[in-house]
C-alpha cells in the first residue's frame, strides 16, 4: 500500500545510480525506484538514495564484526548500500549473480544474503510480525507534527483515549496499523497518517504530504479542539 503522491525515479536517474558500480543493479530493485521512488516501509525499512562508500567510509576498519566466507568481506565494502533500518541494519547490493543484496546485521554475527529484494522485504515482514500490512511511505513532499499531551503519563493515557475516540467519531481512515497498542491510520487523502502514542501518552503525530497540506491542518485543529477539550476535562 502507498500513499497519495510518489517521485518514481527517471531513466536518466536510474542510469546514475547504475554508474556508480561496476556490477549489474537488480532487475526487480530497478523497478522497485522506478515504480515507487525512495520512502521508508513501515517507518523500518528506509529506502534511501544509494551510497558506494557507505561501508567502506564507516565499517572498514570494524568488518571483524561479522564472520565472513571466502570473498564476501571485499564485496560488501565494495558494495552499494541502498537501505538501512530503524534497528541499525545496513542493506547494500554487491556483485554476486545469485544473491546480489547483502544485509549487515546490526544485531547478528553473520551477514545475511538474499537473491532478490522481494526475500529481503519478505524477512523483515517476518521479523516485525507485518502480517501483510506492508505499506510504503514516500520521502516526496512530506512533513510531520507532533502534538504534544503533556507530561503525566496517567493523565496523558486518559487524554489521549478521550482524543482517540473523538477522532475515530469525525474520520474513516483507509487503514490502521497496530490498532491495540499504538494505533497509525493511513489516510491517502493527507498523503500519510496520523499515529496515537497510546502506551506513554505522550504525543500525537501527523505526517503529510504537502501538496494537501490544508487537509492535515484541518485534521490537526481538530485533534488540537478536542485536546483543549480534554485537558479542561480529562475524565470525560
Amino acid at each position: 500500500m502507498c500513499y497519495r503522491k510518489l517521485q518514481p525515479l527517471s531513466d536518466k536517474q536510474l542510469e546514475q545510480i547504475e554508474q556508480l558500480v561496476s556490477f549489474p543493479i537488480p532487475a526487480d530493485y530497478r523497478s522497485f525506484l522506478q515504480q515507487l521512488g525512495f520512502g521508508s516501509i513501515n517507518e523500518l525499512l528506509m529506502v534511501e538514495e544509494p551510497d558506494p562508500y557507505f561501508i567502506r567510509n564507516n565499517f572498514a576498519d570494524y568488518m571483524d564484526f561479522w564472520q565472513w566466507e571466502n570473498d564476501e568481506e571485499e564485496q560488501a565494502l565494495n558494495g552499494l548500500t541502498i537501505a538501512r533500518s530503524i534497528d541499525g541494519d545496513i542493506v547494500a547490493i554487491i556483485d554476486n549473480i545469485s544473491t546480489p543484496f547483502l544485509m549487515l546485521p546490526r544485531h547478528a554475527e553473520s551477514p545475511l544474503k538474499f537473491p532478490d529484494l522481494s526475500s529481503v522485504l519478505s524477512f523483515y515482514e517476518r521479523q516485525y510480525d507485518f502480517v501483510d500490512n506492508l505499506y510504503f511511505d514516500p520521502y516526496f513532499e512530506w512533513e510531520q507534527k507532533n502534538i504534544s499531551v503533556g507530561r503525566d503519563m496517567i493523565m496523558n493515557l486518559q487524554i489521549i483515549r478521550q482524543i482517540h475516540e473523538g477522532f475515530l467519531e469525525k474520520y474513516q481512515p483507509d487503514k490502521v496499523l497496530n490498532a491495540a497498542t499504538q494505533p497509525k491510520y493511513i489516510m491517502r487523502k493527507i498523503g500519510g497518517w496520523v499515529y496515537f502514542d497510546c502506551l506513554s501518552g505522550s504525543s500525537i503525530r501527523v505526517k503529510y504530504q504537502t501538496s494537501v497540506k490544508e487537509r492535515a491542518v484541518e485534521i490537526m485543529n481538530y485533534i488540537n479542539g478536542l485536546l483543549e477539550q480534554a485537558l479542561t476535562n480529562p475524565t470525560k
